[in-house]
This record gives structure tokens, sequence and C-alpha cells, in this order.
């Protein structure tokens, strides 16, 4: 990942998986949370860590994120379902056409403490 749509299927519609390979961030603090950031997806689909759900978006380009911690193993599978229309959407690339990237955070629960 990434990878748009067009120059791995053309102008053909239909649904397609994109599937990562990661390890789990190490030395993660308890007010850490990791969050999956796709910061460019166009498409409608479905994601799934270690075969798990995630969460479903529908997204015309727009940064999509999920919040991941608890469904992390120390080794994952991340998986990517989407189903795109490139006559629908023929001015942009479909598919997961930007930067895929964990970002650590802080957890901003009530209770835990954040240093601004």
């Amino acid at each position: 990942m990434p990878q748009d749509w067009q120059s791995l299927f053309g102008d053909r519609p239909g649904t397609a998986q994109f599937r990562r390979k990661f390890h789990r961030p190490t030395n993660l603090e308890p007010h850490e949370r990791v969050v999956l950031v796709f910061t460019e997806i166009r498409g409608t689909g479905s994601v799934r860590l270690n075969d798990e759900p995630v969460g479903n978006f529908t997204s015309a380009g727009l940064p999509v994120e999920f919040e991941i911690t608890a469904k992390m193993n120390a080794f994952n599978v991340l998986a990517v379902e989407i189903a795109f229309d490139p006559e629908a959407e023929s001015i942009h690339p479909g598919g997961i056409s930007g930067p895929v990237a964990l970002e650590i955070r802080w957890d901003t629960s009530p209770g835990i403490a954040s240093v601004t």
C-alpha cells in the first residue's frame, strides 16, 4: 500500500482486497493509542485486522482513521477491501492512493493528563 485502482485494474469496476503484514509498535506507554491512517482512499469498503473487523468507510479522497490498539497482536495482518467504479469517479484515482501510516497518539480520555 498505497496503490491506486487504475494502475492495477484500468477502467474495470469491481472489488479488490489489499493486504499488508506488520509488527506491533514497541514500547507503547499505557496512555498511547495506535491509529491506522489512510491519508487518501477512494471507494467504499471495510478494514480488518487479524481477521477481526475494524470498521467501514465511504470516502472520496479524504483521510480515514481507525483506532486499532486493542486489536493488535505482536504480528498483524491488515486487510482492506475496496469497491470502486472508475466511470463514476473518472477524475481522481481510486483505491489507496495516498500513504497509509500507524500513528501513535496520546489518549485524551477523561482522567488522562495530556501535555500541551
